[in-house]
């Protein structure tokens, strides 16, 4: 027989039948075999599992190759929850998985009704040589919830699609089936449709409008936003069966599709928001209760958790009137029923195809304003969750050390100072840790991890965390799964069961006592503490209160503490001396305040009805710190009555007191704000700074070693030019420099906020370690800290909205030893899949893919003390590089390299148009004309003679450049920043006039921003392509050519520039570059510094001539379309012997420039 598509749903959502799924399987599967009995697994010892069977199996065709599926059926212990025993579940079936390439598991519960089907993917695959082997890297499982009251649409579609395939299945096809990333775009999308369908309807009705929202489309999106969240948030809650329970009902009995119900049986449904909801989420879930009862419909007395927390507060009474278009719930919760959701967080090998609350930040992540002018970029799950593992693992490392233990790490290769034998020194292997944290424990690992139990659950107790751009909450939520996993797993290895596990408790504990984040953004904060409430939600039988997380993950500026325009850098560690007793005292009432607001924030925590009185007495005292820190600089470095010019002897000296002077009215008149605001009890207090938001992290009386064990995360990656506002308030810092990316900011200023020991584990650009605005960075890090870990994912897009290249660092805030040991790799295939990428970040497999090794990285060999670029050279590149270095005989000068023109606008994109007049469309040229647009400007010869040929990578590429321009820049200097210039060239003026409103140039709206010296385009020069994708490209041109910042220029009349071009264009110089040079992943970044760094060699006029003659050849080749491979070749053998290279080293050389 056949299914249909209602069929297969009803076997999906019903209860678990053996007889049904057996008989599904084999008609989806016609090759299937089931056992007429089925074969007990007999040998597994698990007081998780009844009873595991295997069923059946199905043999698929694979070109010639018979691939097989074993069909198993797990029966559960009565009490066990599936997702609390992953680990041990995901290894229960290992043994038997020896000859199989996948397997179908069934897990049922004899009492419940909802059971689980995995599909266990990978079990086998192709080794680096081509051969069929077992994989090294562990299986990927997806899971689908099955059952009474499950939606189980997507794997209806999945079954379906197999079905329709009958005999022609194959494993890549059940794969493709089932390997679904949980989240697909689909569900992106129409998320974003029902969000854009709220925002709409809001925008169209002009007196909702203009009445709630003042017109402000920001807040209108803010208010979509969070309403989108409350229901997402109670579709999770009312999987619980915490919604709608019956008022004698006992919770986990409510009705699981509360929401549709309601609305659904609500009859004036245009005011389901006004009446229905905004009574369910504020005068319900934030309101506390007798008995947790609530007549949301009059007569219908039900049960409902108080739950606390602060994401059902109310802001704005007057938003409950507004009335919503019927279709737009109706919509949404047909949308949403059209999924499964979960509270539970998968790891990447573990999926379950469901709506999860990762999902979820991943959605809200999206919604953000301005995400990509923001430099913010989501980060995928298995990226999360290595640098979550990793950080864990040398924090835990660096606990046992602080504690006299000796850390032996296996893979630093016989390293004598890990591997001395003392038979007094406390040992700890750090494989025992990587294994605990990796969840990969071996049977052998048991009794040596049973004797640290007491020592690694302190060290998880003790942990302190940050991610200072917290976003959705991605990075502490991966770390508060690995804290919770870790100890789940030592609570079993002690206890031997997890009956009495403790898991909503534990989860608490960790949040309050190791969690902390910031984000400017508003609205990411409240997603990530929306994950965290679900996090604890999810291991409660009955609704508890959630924790108040305002003082825990808070709406702040990382990089720049303001109070209103002051930058306030606060030291609890006042300098007594400098104000005398008034120093003494403030010091004194300042711990004492610092501890009572310690006090006060930790019993906010887990209030509930005192919440606002608690949160003012807060803010009083957080007001009476700054108050106290503005005194403190009126009587230390204040001046109270304004100077008078004539007691100066010099002008600089009476503006000098002028500006104190005026500072001191400022810190009087911030202080008569405070004053006011700690008065009023309904201000608020809107001001972060570290140390006043965190006092218990970084107070000096109070601790032995302040600050952070780990700072983790993804910061954003913003050019100043690109959003000037991001950086306001941090020129004053001592770590802004010009040229900088703000993430620098980020690395810099965090790496202070680490105890001594502390890690700091980021993903952001790979560029930091060469690019001139990331000096202030690496010499923080090479000064102050050890690297440990360099995983570079050369051209491979880690972030699928952006196109930049990335890596994770991680570093330890303690002086460099002599040697650090330190765990590199480096992606070369940019073009792997997922499963490809876990392969990658596992240091332990070796593949075709990767570079992997532990790098001895000393500051003499590996850091250019001139301008601090690092590099992770191997002794055989250090050595070549040596070698070639030893030849160098000439140099560029500074001023015989200039970059090419800064243009502020050169044609009109989509993000310029819409400020532009209708006629103007994209790609018309702004300061570049098109040949067609130069002609129909009808310019007069005054005016023709300010364009200038303007050339592009069409036309430039190495060796040889096409003299034919296409287009023409209008080049115009400085001096036209007076506007009465431009008269003299009245068609240009009105040309440029059309785009006045968008021109950003220095010297706007006439002039180019920055037009460089008309020498460096004429005439003999070589130009060089600034970013090279794989090899250098340098250009010899003779004819006039005008370039963008794209290009450098080059010109000399100390060397044959023909020659140059050869030399430049070598081999032997792309090793050079790749190596010493600034690279973004597998792409030269060719700036003036590397170029002056250039090893040049001058030889003697014979060759030289040589080399001219053989580019002249080469030009000529080119310019027919004729193979050059041979004369390029030609010149690489006589640099080479300029070197006196080895045929070894010159092997080396070549296979290196083959292999990008």
């Amino acid at each position: 027989m056949s299914y249909t598509k209602e069929q297969i749903n009803k076997i999906l959502t019903s209860e678990y039948n053996s007889r049904e799924w057996k008989k599904f399987l084999a008609t989806v599967f016609p090759n299937s075999e089931f056992l007429l009995n089925p074969n007990p697994l007999t040998d597994l010892k698990s007081p998780q599992v009844n009873s595991a069977d295997s069923i059946g199996n199905v043999i698929l065709d694979e070109n010639g190759i018979e691939r097989k599926i074993g069909f198993y059926e797990v029966k559960l212990g009565e009490r066990v929850i599936l997702e609390r025993n992953r680990v041990t579940l995901r290894n229960l079936l290992k043994n038997y998985w020896k000859n199989l390439d996948g397997a179908f598991i069934a897990y049922v519960q004899p009492s419940s009704r909802i059971w689980r089907f995995t599909f266990v993917s990978e079990l086998t695959g192709f080794d680096t040589d081509g051969y069929y082997t077992e994989l090294k890297t562990d299986p990927k499982r997806f899971t689908y919830v099955f059952g009474e009251g499950e939606s189980c649409r997507t794997a209806t579609e999945r079954f379906e699609i197999l079905l329709s395939n009958g005999k022609n299945n194959t494993l890549e096809t059940v794969k493709e089936a089932f390997s679904v990333e949980k989240l697909s775009k689909s569900f992106f999308d129409n998320y974003k449709t029902q969000y854009d369908s709220f925002c709409n309807y809001l925008f169209s009705k002009h007196s909702i409008f203009k009445s709630k929202f003042n017109g402000d489309k920001k807040g209108v999106r803010d208010f979509v936003k969070i309403l989108l969240g409350r229901i997402t948030f109670l579709y999770f809650i009312q999987k619980k069966g915490w919604l709608g329970v019956s008022a004698n009902g006992n919770w986990g009995d409510g009705d699981r599709t509360f929401l549709q119900n309601m609305f659904q049986r609500y009859k004036h449904k245009t005011l389901f928001y006004q009446d229905i909801l905004t009574k369910l989420f504020f005068d319900t879930l934030n309101t506390k209760r007798e008995n947790d009862l609530i007549e949301l419909i009059q007569g219908e007395r039900i049960k409902i958790p108080y739950l606390n927390g602060g994401l059902f507060e109310e802001k704005d009474r007057n938003l409950r009137e507004i009335i919503f278009n019927e279709n737009l719930f109706r919509d949404l919760f047909n949308f949403f029923d059209q999924y499964n959701f979960t509270i539970y967080e998968d790891d990447p090998q573990d999926h379950t195809v469901a709506v999860d609350p990762e999902m979820l930040g991943h959605i809200f992540e999206n919604l953000l304003e301005d995400n990509k002018d923001k430099g913010t970029f989501y980060t995928p799950k298995v990226v999360v969750h290595y640098m979550c593992q990793e950080s864990l693992i040398e924090y835990i490392s660096t606990y046992f050390a602080s504690r006299g233990y000796k850390v032996i790490d296996d893979k630093l290769n016989g390293n004598s100072s890990n591997l001395e034998d003392d038979q007094n020194q406390l040992i700890i292997n750090r494989r025992i840790i990587e294994n605990l944290i990796k969840k990969d424990l071996k049977d052998s690992d048991t009794a040596t991890i049973f004797s640290f139990i007491q020592e690694l659950n302190s060290a998880l107790n003790e942990v302190k965390i940050c991610d200072p751009a917290i976003g959705s909450g991605a990075f502490p939520m991966g770390l508060l799964q690995e804290i919770f996993s870790a100890k789940q797993t030592l609570w079993y290895l002690e206890k031997g069961n997890l009956e009495e596990f403790p898991a909503s408790k534990i989860k608490l504990d960790i949040i309050e006592n190791s969690i902390y984040g910031v984000d400017i953004e508003k609205g990411a904060v409240d997603i990530a503490r929306l994950r965290f409430w679900l996090s604890l939600v999810v291991d409660e039988t009955k609704p508890n209160p959630l924790p108040n997380l305002d003082y825990k993950i808070v709406v702040g500026n990382s990089l720049v503490s303001k109070f209103k325009d002051i930058v306030i850098e606060l030291n609890w560690d006042i300098d007594v001396t400098s104000a005398g007793l008034f120093g003494q005292k403030t010091l004194i009432k300042n711990n004492q305040i610092l501890s009572e607001l310690i006090k006060r924030q930790k019993e906010y925590f887990n209030t509930g009805l005192y919440k606002l009185e608690l949160a003012e007495k807060i803010k009083k005292l957080k007001i009476q710190l700054l108050i106290n820190y503005f005194e403190h600089k009126i009587i230390s470095n204040g001046l109270d009555k304004i100077p008078q010019r004539n007691a100066f002897r010099n002008n600089k000296e009476f503006i000098y007191q002028m500006n104190i002077f005026l500072q001191t009215r400022k810190w009087k008149e911030n202080i008569q704000i405070l004053a006011e605001l700690s008065k009023s009890n309904l201000s608020q207090f809107e001001f972060f700074d570290w140390k006043l938001d965190f006092p218990e992290i970084f107070m000096n009386e109070f601790l032995d070693n302040p600050g952070f064990d780990i700072v983790i995360g993804n910061p954003p990656y913003i050019k100043e030019y690109t959003n000037k506002k991001a950086f306001d308030g941090f020129h004053s810092s001592p770590y802004y420099k010009g040229k900088m990316d703000i993430w620098y900011g980020f690395a810099c200023k965090t790496l202070d906020f680490l105890k001594s020991g502390g890690i700091q584990c980021f993903i952001a650009q790979n560029n930091w370690i060469t690019s001139t605005g990331a000096i202030k960075l690496r010499e923080k890090i090479i000064s102050e800290c050890s690297l440990k870990m360099f995983t570079d994912f050369g051209d491979y897009k880690v972030f699928e909205s952006s196109g930049i290249q990335t890596m994770i660092y991680l570093v330890k805030n303690q002086a460099s030893l002599s040697v650090d040991y330190i765990r590199y790799s480096l992606l070369k295939n940019p073009n792997i899949n997922i499963s490809e990428l876990l392969t990658f970040l596992n240091f332990d497999y070796k593949d075709s893919n990767s570079i992997k090794y532990i790098f001895e990285f000393n500051h003499v060999n590996h850091v250019n003390h001139a301008n601090l670029t690092i590099h992770f050279n191997t002794h055989q590149v250090a050595k070549l590089l040596e070698k070639i270095e030893k030849k160098r005989n000439f140099s560029f000068h500074k001023n015989e390299i200039a970059q090419g023109i800064v243009l502020p606008q050169d044609f009109v994109i989509q993000k310029t148009k819409v400020r532009l007049e209708k006629d103007v469309q994209i790609g018309d040229g702004i300061f570049i004309l098109s040949n067609n647009e130069k002609h129909n400007l009808n310019l007069s010869k005054s005016e023709l003679a300010l364009l200038k040929p303007y050339y592009t990578t069409n036309e430039l590429q190495k060796y040889f450049g096409n003299a034919e321009n296409q287009y023409w820049v209008i080049y115009t200097n400085s001096k036209f920043k007076d506007p009465s210039v431009i008269k003299d060239y009245p068609k240009i003026k009105a040309h440029l006039d059309r785009f006045s409103t968008i021109i950003t140039s220095d010297n706007g709206p006439y002039g180019l921003h920055r037009a460089r010296n008309d020498e460096f385009f004429i005439g003999e020069k070589i130009i060089s392509l600034r970013k090279c994708p794989h090899i250098p490209v340098f250009t010899y041109t003779e004819f006039d050519c005008y370039v963008s910042e794209t290009f450098y220029v080059l010109k000399t009349t100390r060397l044959d520039q023909k020659y140059l071009t050869g030399f430049l264009n070598s081999k032997l110089i792309a090793f050079w570059l790749r190596y010493k040079g600034k690279m973004q992943g597998s792409n030269f970044q060719i700036d003036k510094e590397p170029l002056l760094n250039l090893p040049i060699f001058q030889t003697d006029q014979k060759v030289t001539g040589k080399i001219s003659h053989i580019v002249e050849e080469i030009h000529k080749n080119k310019a027919q379309g004729q193979e050059t491979t041979i004369l390029e070749n030609q010149i690489d053998q006589l640099i080479y012997s300029f070197f006196e290279l080895t045929e070894d080293e010159i092997y080396f050389i070549e296979s290196d420039y083959n292999s990008y």
